[in-house]
């Protein structure tokens, strides 16, 4: 399986629900609800209060959690360490990282993971061919390592080879892979040294795509810079040039949530509207079909989202009242609606009901419950999916228990 490799796709099956309006369609009505699994504690977290997931991260194939005593466990391949339990063994079950006790936040690349530690300080572990675990000294780092010159930080988001870490006084910071100015310093040159992204301020959040990224505004404004090679991330003239700075998106304000795949980004309103644009080839911008938008419009139909997700090639929305809805790529079960039937429109998504936290990757899905218990399902080579097997999932199957490395 060639994660980047262009697969054959089907078309769309007809929709379920006539308007997309998530609270009145519900999610698809009662089947969809009631096939739904809630998982009663038996994950991770052992249905302790103490464990309990609050939410989790992945991209390629391994996946990172954050539990809500600080603690953070992984899975999955595990090549270059990006586990963090200083081997090089893969994990189909969690394991607890080494060394990441009290954790605020973390985020997982396409081979290295990031956490933010109780004193604000970040480490990194995993892969380190473009110096995104801000070190020059070496290839892979088993183990969560500081990373130098980073306080007072909020979060960490990972794009594939590039990393992000947002501070406490709404300053982003970046290092690693630079070949497409995702790190917006203006140059192309990789740097293993967190330097600011010029010109932003006042930084709520930010998300990483592939080789590109998206910051929201404390006015609700949304500001993008990296790779753009046939204008998906950029709203203006069309332009195959990358952005080496941040660059405001024209027209769009109000803004509440953001979220980024691999090359599209979604933004949520404040009146429960979605903004989509960038890359289509797989239908993630669920407008029925595959033309890249190179400025934001507004999905048809659509009526109180409260919360947003996109990661690799597809996107999923849930609803206040729980009710979730998702489409594009869908070639190795991701959307968990068993099939592999690519969506172009969105479809009511049953894996996705009363989801708190969504992390997509490009072949799998992570879904983490209101009851804070997580469920996996997509593909499964190296153990992605946390279950303890390898055995591909067309319907979402609950992380097993941490066991011992």
């Amino acid at each position: 399986m060639n994660w980047i490799s262009t697969l054959t796709r089907l078309t769309l099956a007809s929709a379920l629900c006539a308007t997309f309006t998530l609270v009145a369609c519900g999610g698809g009505g009662g089947d969809a609800t009631t096939d739904v699994p809630t998982g009663g504690g038996t994950g991770a977290g052992g249905g302790e209060p103490s464990l309990q997931v609050l939410e989790t991260s992945t991209q390629f194939a391994h996946g990172v959690a954050l539990r809500s005593d600080g603690s953070v466990i992984a899975w999955g391949r595990n090549d270059d360490g990006q586990i963090g339990d200083g081997t090089q063994v893969m994990r189909p079950s969690p394991v607890a990282v080494l060394g990441a006790d009290g954790a605020r936040s973390v985020a997982a690349g396409a081979l290295h993971t990031l956490a933010v530690r109780p004193d604000g300080s970040v480490v990194a572990f995993g892969s380190n061919d473009h110096l995104q675990l801000g070190s020059n000294g070496s290839a892979r780092l088993l183990a969560p390592t500081p990373v130098t010159g980073l306080d007072d930080i909020k979060l960490v988001r990972a794009g594939s080879r590039f990393s992000l870490a947002l501070g406490n006084d709404g300053r982003v910071w970046a290092w690693g892979d630079n070949l497409r100015g995702q790190l917006g310093n203006g140059t192309i040159n990789d740097s293993a040294t967190p330097t600011p992204v010029a010109g932003l301020t006042d930084i709520v959040d930010v998300r990483a795509g592939d080789a590109f990224a998206a910051a929201l505004k404390n006015d609700g404004t949304v500001w993008v810079w990296g790779q753009n090679l046939a204008s998906e991330i950029y709203i203006g003239s069309p332009s195959s040039t990358d952005l080496k700075a941040p660059q405001q998106v024209p027209g769009l304000t109000g803004v509440t949530a953001i979220a980024a795949g691999d090359l599209h980004v979604l933004a949520l309103r404040n009146d429960g509207s979605l903004r989509i644009w960038g890359n289509n080839e797989y239908g993630q911008l669920g407008l029925g079909h595959k033309l890249v938008h190179t400025v934001p419009v507004a999905l048809p139909g659509l009526s109180g989202a409260a919360k947003v997700f996109a990661g690799g090639l597809g996107s999923v929305v849930v609803a206040a009242n729980g009710s979730a809805w998702a489409w594009g790529d869908n070639a190795d079960g991701q959307l968990g609606d068993g099939t592999k039937q690519a969506r172009l429109s969105p479809v009511p998504a049953p894996a996705f009901v009363s989801a708190e936290h969504v992390a997509l990757g490009f072949t799998h899905t992570q879904i983490t419950k209101t009851d804070h218990a997580v469920w996996s399902v997509g593909w499964n080579k190296w153990g992605q999916l946390g279950d303890g097997s390898t055995t591909e999932r067309l319907q979402a199957v609950p992380l097993s228990a941490v066991v011992a490395p």
